[in-house]
């Protein structure tokens, strides 16, 4: 299924039951997974893949211009 988020749309922390996959496909996502010890933020643009592992804390910031993105669970 294809999302488009909005711009600046900001997402708190929290869970999935399973993996869940992004394809970026336009704009950007900036990821953070605040248990991991080196936890920074990252972002992603068109063509990368983010993988978020079943229950993996994390939290997620759209980048100016909204993210178009495909997700597969």
């Amino acid at each position: 299924m294809v999302f488009y988020i909005p711009s600046n749309e900001y997402y708190p922390p929290h869970r999935h039951a399973g993996l869940t996959t992004h394809l970026i496909l336009q704009g950007t996502l900036t990821i953070k997974f605040p248990e991991d010890p080196s936890s920074k933020k990252e972002t992603f643009g068109p063509g990368a893949v983010v993988d978020v592992q079943a229950q993996q804390l994390h939290e997620v910031w759209m980048g100016e211009e909204g993210c178009t993105y495909v997700i597969g669970e």
